[in-house]
């Protein structure tokens, strides 16, 4: 039922008590799309909704029962779960900037003339498309946990009477600027990612367009010799170098200097 529930309608009010839904992501498989969690909040009584393993809740639960400011209550619970969400994220984000890192400077490792990119480090081409596809699906699960955890946040922050919230207001305060934080930083990271997708895309087109100018060379240079040797391969009874003693000499060293033409002409234009 929670996972039915669309998005607009996953906070709202019940008499007497706030139900907010988020989606963070489970801890036991990477990649995997974030899952609901319910906070019903009445007073000081929460109730949690959730049917995957989340480290925040491993967190909060680990903890001892009493904080310097005495026993917790219902919301400064509530507080700390959303705090190690937030956490979560920005360790999320960090990894994978790490990777971003990594890969981008592996990309453009500049390698010494003659040596092949991929021994020097580089990764294969199709190999990075796969690389940027995985974290493009990480970060896109980071940014859907990061924008539902910022409408709960605002919403607590709302609608929360004052008399549960005691001095948890201006740990809302800090959750919500530190998730625009993190979402900015996860809409950099896109854009990061969106760059290097580019970079690698072009690059494979440029390895496309030297082997289709190699083979544009090499067809051009075999052009001419084929077009003499055509000539003289047609079966005309008057041909005047069919009797003539050098004509084989003759139409080998025609053949050699219309390909030296051609690279002449080649390097000329500065494409070989």
């Amino acid at each position: 039922d929670i996972t039915d529930i669309e998005l607009s309608s996953r906070l709202y009010k019940e008499p007497g008590a706030l139900v907010m839904i988020a989606n963070l992501l489970p801890k036991a498989v990477k990649r995997t799309p974030p899952r609901p969690a319910a906070f019903v909040l009445k007073e000081n009584i929460l109730v949690t909704i959730r049917y995957n393993e989340f480290h925040s809740f491993d967190r909060v639960s680990n903890r001892s029962a009493d904080s310097d400011d005495g026993p917790p209550t219902a919301m400064s619970v509530s507080c700390r779960l959303l705090e190690e969400a937030v956490a979560d994220r920005a360790d999320n984000i960090e990894l994978s900037m790490r990777y971003m890192e990594e890969l981008t400077s592996r990309l453009f490792l500049v390698t010494p003339a003659g040596q092949n990119s991929v021994i020097a480090g580089a990764p294969e081409l199709d190999v990075a498309l796969r690389q940027i596809g995985r974290m493009g699906e990480s970060v896109s699960n980071i940014r859907e946990s990061i924008t539902s955890l910022q409408r709960m946040a605002n919403y607590a922050y709302t609608y929360i009477p004052d008399t549960w919230m005691r001095d948890q207001r201006h740990v809302l305060e800090s959750i919500r600027s530190d998730l625009v934080a993190l979402s900015d930083e996860a809409a950099f990271f896109m854009n990061k990612l969106s760059f290097n997708l580019d970079a690698t895309l072009g690059m494979i087109n440029i390895d496309e367009a030297k082997i289709i100018r190699l083979l544009s060379v090499v067809t051009l240079l075999l052009s001419p010799p084929m077009l003499i040797a055509g000539i003289y391969g047609m079966n005309f009874a008057v041909m005047p170098e069919l009797g003539w003693p050098f004509g084989y000499a003759f139409a080998i060293v025609l053949m050699g200097l219309t390909g030296v033409a051609v690279i002449w002409y080649l390097r000329r234009k500065r494409w070989l």
